[in-house]
């Protein structure tokens, strides 16, 4: 999937596993990838007219918040949050609404969840079109953005900003666990290691039916006896990796000198050579042998 039209990605953008987190409600943990580093940002209007009391107004598409409470208090400090019902976001009700400015001219559009906030269905120019003139910013949860035509928002003005990098750091650790997991066979090794509690107790056991005790241990046994035979050490096998985006460079930036993998890639846009040089990726040809 290309980068949307309208949200360049700035030079400054941090890779890898440099995602600012936020502090609230608890300070983050320091990050373990050097050159890492936290981001605070103060939450102010806009300047206005001071005849025009009234706070700009942000629509927060979906469920209410769940976490980081302290950000979103200062954020309905600075902006007037207004969220739509269940029933409002409903395609034909949210055209509605936007037909007859229930909501104002509001300036932002705010999606927290990935879950929820999309009931109203793609954002196609029937929606777009519908937009008030002051809408400057449409900011979604979610690293993708094919449900939203970026093109004709930023034709039309508005930067679209998705959250690829908010999860980023914990995809690429999940995705490290279970390359490790596939050369050390973990689900194997840790079933055998725990079938007993998950074997049923025989209520009368005789002569002719072998304990769960017994069958759990001569799993675990064979398991502790070819595991060994059948795992690797990742080092010096290559990872490949299809798309070498936020994720992908933050995988190739833990297993490459961590693990000691080498790494491949292939994407539909060739990323630039200082970034290959410092992930140390290879790209590969779309024609494989």
């Amino acid at each position: 999937m290309a980068e949307p039209y309208n949200t360049p990605m700035p030079a400054s953008t941090p890779v890898p596993a440099s995602t600012p987190r936020s502090s609230s409600p608890s300070p983050p943990l320091p990050s373990l990838t050097p050159n890492a580093s936290m981001t605070t940002i103060q939450l102010r209007p806009p300047q206005q007219d001071p005849s025009n009391r009234r706070r700009p107004i942000v629509l927060h598409i979906g469920d209410p918040i769940r976490y980081n409470p302290t950000t979103y208090a200062e954020l309905s400090q600075a902006f007037e949050v207004i969220r739509p019902s269940t029933t409002e976001r409903e395609r034909s009700e949210f055209k509605k609404a936007l037909q007859e400015r229930r909501w104002g001219n509001f300036s932002a559009i705010f999606r927290p969840f990935w879950g929820t906030g999309g009931e109203m269905g793609r954002w196609d120019a029937e929606l777009i079109d519908l937009l008030p003139t002051s809408v400057k910013v449409f900011a979604s949860a979610g690293a993708g953005f094919d449900w939203a035509d970026t093109k004709l928002l930023g034709e039309t003005g508005i930067i679209y900003c998705n959250s690829g990098l908010a999860a980023a750091e914990a995809v690429a650790d999940f995705a490290v666990a279970m390359v490790i997991s596939t050369f050390r066979h973990l689900p194997w090794c840790m079933g055998a290691a725990t079938l007993l509690y998950f074997l049923p107790a025989s209520s009368s056991p005789d002569a002719t039916t072998e304990s769960a005790a017994s069958i759990a241990g001569k799993t675990f046994q064979t398991c502790h006896l070819l595991a060994p035979a059948v795992s690797h050490n990742p080092r010096n096998h290559v990872l490949g990796l299809v798309g070498l985006g936020n994720i992908g460079q933050q995988i190739a930036a833990k297993l490459g000198p961590a693990f000691g993998m080498r790494i491949a890639y292939y994407d539909v846009v060739r990323k630039p050579a200082p970034l290959e040089s410092s992930l140390g990726v290879t790209l590969l040809s779309p024609r494989m042998s």
